[in-house]
């Protein structure tokens, strides 16, 4: 079950072009704006959230990684 998930998110890495900031949707339904491109280090998705904090998200509670749209992107 967690392949499909990673798999996933993966995908939507990859998708995702050069937006600058991303949404990242939780498994718990939760989303997390990102100022950077989220990157995997050992299993866990590192990003810097608009506060200026890093964050570390282990990859199986990513649901989807998607670029935000312009529009109420930003909080």
């Amino acid at each position: 079950m967690k392949y499909p998930l990673m798999a996933l998110a993966l995908g939507a890495l990859l998708l995702a072009g050069c937006a600058s900031q991303y949404v990242v949707t939780l498994t718990n339904g939760q989303r997390i704006i990102a100022a950077e491109k989220p990157h995997l280090v050992d299993f866990n998705f590192v990003f810097t959230d608009l506060n200026g904090r890093t964050n570390s998200i282990p990859s199986t509670s990513v649901r989807a990684i998607a670029p935000a749209s312009k529009r109420g992107a930003s909080k």
